[in-house]
């Protein structure tokens, strides 16, 4: 009997959807993956082209290298375009036009969801697999047909979201940009469209507890809705594990710098505390307000965008990962530093706080807690010792969660489905 097949289609390309694309067609049930913007071309044009961008316009190439296809997939089930990405793409490399870009982006899932909706009408899929946003049309689609639809819900529901972001944008209303202001509002218009989808959906997946507690509270039945622990890289090699005695313990802040993040946060934990013989790190862009970065002490050091390549080396040259968030349905700094044997400071409000043992691979807080990162900080520098063993901890801790396991969960989680 031939497996059933799913229509997956999501605008997303990071490694979160490659490896759903990957764990379907491992037990064959991926029928296609819809989405775009990939650096994929399969092709011998496409292959001509993208070797002559690799040649001649860097620039684009290193763009390009940002949307790589990192899992093998026949190219048959992957249907990768460019319409309106090539757009979206051009004005995000100006960082000047925010509005325009998330207008180009929103038009992208519309786009999407339109098409797969029509294709779900081939009797070649008996299912559909879409993400939050951008997956009404097609869920419809699908109920009308009588076929079944998943849908992925990566980030906490709104509610939970406003609970803590509401407060820090009127906490620092001042800070927050007329554009910023603009799309924080069109998020919040577009959550109506996610609760739709929520509902209507026959199952969800989503990635932590935190996200699924936190749509179960606004009330989606919690029965339809199943958690898939984000996986991460494989550990690195134990023999690189080691115990840092270095005079200048190394604290690391890895992605945007933001509010919701809890940048600030961070930022005014170590401007009270004063640490000596410390130092903090952020690799990632700055999305915040300029105010928030003047007459830093001179141990705090801002690097901006990083490439990933470069990342295993900072997590392994770090004491520990700060990751203060406010609000994050996983968090995969968490993921990558554990498997270079960094410990994690994190919050209860991110998903990944999941993999944490506090005191054992790291520590979990209270969010918004300027005190509680102090403290941590503070243990830190007065634990040297027992902060090295933690790296040991951290990267043992690692094993239990790469990619192979959330595939491996994911799969069980399909066949369930759509027995």
């Amino acid at each position: 009997m031939t497996p059933p097949k799913v229509l997956f289609s999501t605008l997303a390309i990071h490694l979160h959807a490659q490896q759903i694309a990957l764990a379907l067609n491992e037990v064959n049930h991926l029928g296609q993956w819809q989405t775009e913007g990939l650096d994929f071309f399969p092709s011998k044009t496409g292959r001509f082209l993208r070797k002559n961008i690799q040649r001649y316009l860097h620039g684009l190439d290193q763009q390009l290298n940002k949307r790589h296809l990192q899992v093998e997939l026949p190219a048959e089930v992957v249907h990768n375009t460019w319409t309106w990405e090539l757009a979206r793409t051009a004005v995000k490399q100006l960082r000047r036009y925010p509005l325009l870009e998330d207008w180009l982006w929103e038009k992208s899932e519309y786009a999407l969801d339109s098409r797969a909706a029509y294709q779900l009408k081939n009797n070649a899929y008996q299912a559909y697999l879409g993400t939050e946003f951008g997956s009404l049309a097609s869920i419809r689609t699908a109920k009308q047909l009588g076929k079944k639809s998943i849908l992925i819900f990566t980030s906490p529901h709104h509610e939970t979201r406003k609970k803590w972001l509401n407060l820090v944008h009127d906490t620092h209303a001042h800070a927050i940009t007329a554009q910023q202001k603009k799309l924080i509002q069109k998020s919040f218009e577009r959550d109506q469209r996610r609760d739709e989808e929520a509902h209507q959906a026959d199952f969800i997946h989503t990635s932590s507890m935190f996200t699924r507690q936190s749509l179960i509270d606004a009330g989606i039945e919690g029965a339809k809705i199943q958690v898939v622990p984000l996986g991460g890289p494989l550990p690195v090699p134990k023999e690189n594990i080691r115990v840092h005695n270095d005079k200048i313990v190394k604290f690391i802040c890895i992605g945007n710098l933001a509010l919701h993040k809890g940048t600030h946060l961070i930022l005014e934990a170590w401007q009270k505390l004063k640490p000596k013989q410390a130092e903090l790190h952020f690799y990632g862009h700055s999305m915040l307000n300029s105010t928030f970065l003047k007459n830093l002490e001179s141990s705090i050091f801002i690097h901006g965008f990083t490439p990933p390549t470069q990342l295993q080396a900072i997590y392994m040259a770090a004491d520990a990962l700060v990751f203060p968030t406010l609000c994050d349905g996983f968090g995969m700094v968490i993921s990558e530093a554990l498997a270079c044997g960094c410990p994690v400071i994190t919050t209860t409000n991110a998903g990944g706080a999941d993999y944490i043992q506090s005191s054992q691979n790291g520590f979990v807080i209270p969010p918004g807690d300027v005190a509680a990162i102090q403290e941590k900080i503070s243990w830190c520098l007065d634990n040297r010792a027992k902060l090295g063993e933690m790296r040991q901890l951290a990267w043992e801790s690692a094993h239990t969660h790469t990619w192979a396991h959330f595939r491996a969960k994911f799969q069980q989680d399909i066949q369930t489905w759509l027995a």
